[in-house]
C-alpha cells in the first residue's frame, strides 16, 4: 500500500497506568477520563499493525504501557524526561533510520505532551496527524490544543485511510 506524503509511523504517548487510570493505576469505567481512547488507539494500533508502520510507544522513565496496548516484539518503547517526547530522546534519529515522513499523535496529555510533541514533530520536518477521539485531556484544555494544531499548523484531524 503506498503512502501518501512519506512513511507513517504511530508514536503513542503517556498510555501508561499512571496516566490513564491515576496516581493508583488502578482501571476504572472505559467511560472515564483517558481510558474511554483505549478502543479508538487500539484501531489505530491494529491499523498500522496490519499494514508493517511503526508503531513507537513513548513513556515516563521506569513507567510501562498499559496492557490493553502492550507493545509486541520489535515495537519500540522510548523513556521520555519531558513532555515533549523529543527532548532528551533519541526519537527523531529512530523516525529517520525508519525512513519516516509523517507521524500521527495519540495518547494523553493533549494539552501538553501531545501539543508540544506536535510542535516539535512539525519543527523538525515531519508531517502530522492527530487523530481527536485518539487524544485526551480536561475538556477545554483539549480544545484549546487541538484548534492550536489544526488551525495554526495545520495538522491533520485524522489519519488517512
Amino acid at each position: 500500500m503506498g503512502e501518501k506524503n512519506g512513511k507513517r509511523a504511530l508514536l503513542i504517548v503517556d498510555m501508561t497506568p499512571r496516566c490513564v487510570y491515576g496516581p493508583g493505576g488502578q482501571e476504572v469505567s472505559p467511560d472515564d477520563g483517558a481510558a474511554s481512547i483505549i478502543p479508538f488507539i487500539q484501531g489505530e494500533l491494529d491499523y498500522f499493525r496490519v499494514d508493517g508502520r511503526p508503531v513507537i510507544f513513548c513513556v515516563p522513565p521506569g513507567e510501562t504501557v498499559v496492557e490493553a496496548l502492550h507493545p509486541r516484539v520489535g515495537e519500540t518503547v522510548i523513556e521520555h524526561p519531558q513532555a515533549n517526547i523529543f527532548f532528551g530522546t533519541d526519537l527523531e534519529k529512530t523516525l529517520r533510520s525508519l525512513g519516516v515522513k509523517r507521524v500521527t499523535l495519540v495518547g494523553t496529555g493533549a494539552a501538553q505532551a501531545i501539543l508540544l510533541s506536535a510542535g516539535d514533530a512539525l519543527a523538525h520536518g515531519f508531517g502530522l496527524s492527530v487523530p481527536e477521539p485518539c487524544v485526551h485531556d480536561e475538556a477545554a484544555a483539549k480544545a484549546f490544543a487541538l484548534s492550536l494544531m489544526f488551525e495554526r499548523w495545520a495538522a491533520e484531524a485524522a489519519a488517512e485511510a
